[in-house]
């Protein structure tokens, strides 16, 4: 089935008609933009099931048609996204690391937007269930920063586009790519945001569509975009992530290859069921900064993910 509406991108509806010019979260590219990859595969159109088309028409905007590239059945999921300032601080940082990979390990599906800053961690911890919402077509990688983590998504992920091809992205076209992230979604995490920013939107998109919206706990002062809405009510704290992803009822994520790789393994497999860094260097103490330095687990602050 596929959504058949009035045009997309150009008839948006932003909350703010200003914020292009205030968003510290969006990215302009250059004019000289060309990261077009003749090794890339050209993306195909997503047949989308009833179950998609009524998610996305939640939004007064919904996509004419989207083009993918990568494992589709991730749509078939609970979908969570999230999203957040480019400029994140490394606390937040650790924290949507934690989020992804609780979500990832409980069967839920990170949906974000693949921009620098909150977006790329929340896709990083999420890896391969994860959803990427691109900007431009996905016959090119933006923004090159990312270029790792989005070639991933491309190949074990799903990536999604509203342009087909030769489509390079262009300021408006971030705020439009922020609904459709939005859209997919089962609930919406704003990790980081001021109150005048392009998460800011994603959250009004949130509201207006009635989509359960959570942010992270913060210090005062360094977000206060949703302090403000957890404040108004508007928004719920999300602080117990394991309760968090298992009321979505999902099947939980098996790894195969991580599972593989952890067998027999008494301080991956401790790891698996219990990410707590403390818990976890009482336990083994400097042995874990060996692993880190190996390669078998990344250490993001209070926490220890298995990669």
């Amino acid at each position: 089935m596929w959504i058949k509406s009035m045009n997309t991108t150009n008839n948006l509806e932003f909350p703010n008609s200003n914020l292009e010019f205030q968003d510290e979260n969006l990215e302009f590219p250059s004019s000289n933009l060309e990261f077009q990859d003749k090794n890339l595969e050209f993306p195909a159109k997503l047949e989308l099931s009833e179950q998609i088309v009524k998610k996305l028409l939640r939004l007064k905007k919904p996509p004419k048609e989207l083009f993918f590239k990568g494992d589709t059945s991730l749509l078939s999921c609970p979908i969570v996204a999230i999203v957040g300032s480019r400029k994140c601080s490394k606390y937040t940082q650790n924290l949507i690391l934690n989020l992804s990979a609780t979500l990832k390990k409980h069967g839920v599906v990170v949906i974000s937007g693949g921009a620098i800053g909150a977006d790329i961690f929340a896709h990083e911890g999420a890896l391969p269930r994860t959803i990427g919402v691109f900007a431009n077509s996905l016959d090119m990688i933006y923004p090159a920063q990312n270029e790792g983590i989005i070639k991933q998504i491309y190949k074990r992920g799903l990536a999604l586009s509203e342009f087909a091809s030769s489509h390079a992205p262009r300021s408006y076209d971030f705020l439009a790519r922020n609904r459709i992230v939005v859209g997919l979604s089962d609930a919406v995490v704003i990790a980081q945001a001021d109150i005048k920013s392009g998460s800011m939107s994603s959250a009004n998109y949130a509201k207006s569509a009635k989509i359960p919206l959570f942010g992270l706990p913060q210090r005062k002062g360094e977000s206060n975009g949703t302090n403000m809405l957890i404040a108004k009510g508007d928004m719920k704290l999300l602080d117990d992530f394991e309760s968090f992803a298992l009321s979505f009822g999902a099947e939980p994520f098996v790894n195969l290859s991580e599972q593989k790789s952890s067998k027999g393994d008494e301080i991956l497999e401790f790891l698996s069921v219990n990410n707590d860094f403390n818990a976890a260097y009482a336990r083994f103490g400097d042995k874990l900064f060996e692993y880190e330095i190996e390669g078998l687990v990344a250490i993001d602050g209070a926490f220890v993910r298995v990669l």
